[in-house]
């Protein structure tokens, strides 16, 4: 059974998450080069960040409700320790000048190499 003081943890944790990884989503763009967008997406116009941030809290919404009514349990994530995440955000700023690689190279750059047997 949820109450008002779940359900406020559960956005205030969500809104939390966003920031953080929106946070990493733009350092990460400030030290990697853009990429042209892909011909068919070139002259689309794209929905203003008020209309992206009312969707981000309808999909938020929904995900409560969802919650609430028992059909999944909340994320375990939104729990878990800051250390944890600061050694993913570690992780993901040592990989983003592999990841630069691939995105700037050639096609057999995009590839990753196959698993070891």
């Amino acid at each position: 059974m949820t109450n008002s003081f779940d359900k406020l943890a559960f956005e205030t944790a969500q809104a939390a998450r966003i920031g953080w990884f929106f946070g990493q989503k733009l350092l990460a763009a400030r030290l990697a080069r853009p990429v042209p967008a892909p011909p068919e997406l070139r002259g689309r116009t794209m929905p203003d960040r008020r209309r992206l941030v009312a969707d981000l809290w309808h999909l938020i919404e929904a995900d409560w409700r969802n919650i609430e009514a028992g059909i999944y349990a909340a994320p375990e994530d939104w729990r878990g320790s800051p250390l944890t995440g600061l050694r993913r955000a570690v992780d993901f700023f040592t990989d983003l000048g592999a990841v630069e690689a691939r995105r700037h190279g050639g096609p057999a750059e995009a590839l990753l190499p196959e698993a070891e047997r």
